[in-house]
């Protein structure tokens, strides 16, 4: 296989190899990846996003949120994301941030709600 070309490359290479790593529960080794893509381009909408979650599946929810909540500046119309963070506040006993993120979520699925 030959080595990605550019950095754009370089990091959807990176990015399917830290999910193909997630998928066979090889979660350290992914965990390791995700967070090097955001080093290379701190603005990296799916990596801060798979890693968040990755970070709430390993209970780690604060880190988690953290990350989240740096995806939604990058992408604020990912349902996954407010879904997500819904979860770990309300799993943080926050629960008026998690009904707020929640309601973010449900807004993301009407399909008479104009994405912002």
């Amino acid at each position: 296989m030959s080595k990605p070309a550019n950095l754009s490359q370089q990091l959807d290479h990176m990015l399917q190899q830290a999910i193909a790593l997630q998928q066979n529960n090889a979660l350290t080794e992914a965990e390791e990846l995700y967070r090097e893509i955001p080093e290379l381009k701190p603005r990296h909408f799916e990596a801060l996003q798979l890693l968040g979650a990755l970070e709430l599946k390993l209970g780690r929810l604060q880190s988690g949120i953290e990350l989240l909540q740096r995806a939604v500046v990058v992408n604020a119309r990912q349902v996954p994301v407010p879904s997500n963070l819904a979860f770990a506040f309300n799993a943080l006993r926050r629960f008026k941030e998690g009904l707020a993120s929640a309601d973010r979520a449900l807004w993301r699925c009407s399909p008479d709600s104009p994405m912002p």
